[in-house]
């Protein structure tokens, strides 16, 4: 079994030929494939490694929010003598929530749509 980014790079990204034909560019593709056919039935077997790659996504957003908050804590209790840089150490954290917030937005968008 391949994953389901790997299926939908397989169906969008492919190569058409001449004729409009996407065989010679799957064949080109098919060793990639088979190795993490193999991979996901190794990893399969290993139901908490499995669990943990399934939920990868998850494990990104977690780890993004995290450093956002760190830093938010760092800004919030470091003893800034100059204003000026406090300022733009909040405006750089707002940024990146926002980033963040943007980027989730987006992968629920995909899965909505597949």
């Amino acid at each position: 079994m391949v994953t389901e980014e790997s299926r939908l790079d397989v169906e969008l990204n492919t190569k058409r030929d001449e004729q409009g034909s996407k065989v010679p560019d799957f064949f080109r593709r098919i060793d990639g494939l088979h190795h993490e056919m193999r991979w996901q039935n190794e990893l399969r077997k290993r139901r908490s490694l499995y669990w943990f790659a399934r939920h990868l996504g998850l494990w990104k957003r977690l780890a993004f929010a995290s450093a956002v908050l760190s830093n938010l804590v760092i800004i919030a209790t470091l003893p800034l003598t100059d204003e000026r840089w406090h300022g733009w150490a909040w405006v750089i954290n707002i940024f990146l929530v926002t980033l963040g917030k943007a980027s989730m937005d987006d992968v629920r968008n995909k899965n909505r749509h597949h």
